[in-house]
């Protein structure tokens, strides 16, 4: 695993939507996950995100659908971004470990 990972990210496609607070505004904006783990996902978002910035993510995930994730965005490159997931309750880390369950981790680069 790669030492900047917390844990083993797993091939996971869907459409998100994320928000963000700026200069006292709400701004919503949809996303596509490339990837998912206990601590994070990858994801391409069409407007430009700031690192550090904080965001609720919304993820299709069984059980949690309406249920936003709390997340800093970690990486940037380009449109593609890194999302660390902070203070998962223990409910929405299970569901995030059931999506996962019986998946092959993506190999990482060394």
């Amino acid at each position: 695993m790669d030492s900047k990972r917390i844990s083993p990210r797993y091939a996971y496609e869907a459409r998100f939507r994320i928000s963000v607070r700026r200069d006292g505004e709400e701004r919503v904006f949809e996303g596509r996950a490339r990837d998912v783990s206990e601590s994070g996902m990858r994801a391409f978002v069409g407007q430009t995100l700031h690192l550090e910035e904080i965001a609720m993510v919304t993820l299709p995930i069984p059980g949690l659908e309406n249920a936003p994730l709390h997340a800093k965005v970690s990486r940037a490159v380009g449109t593609e971004y890194g999302f660390q997931f902070l203070t998962l309750s223990p409910l929405q880390r299970s569901h995030i470990q059931g999506l996962v369950e019986n998946r092959t981790p993506i190999p990482t680069d060394k």
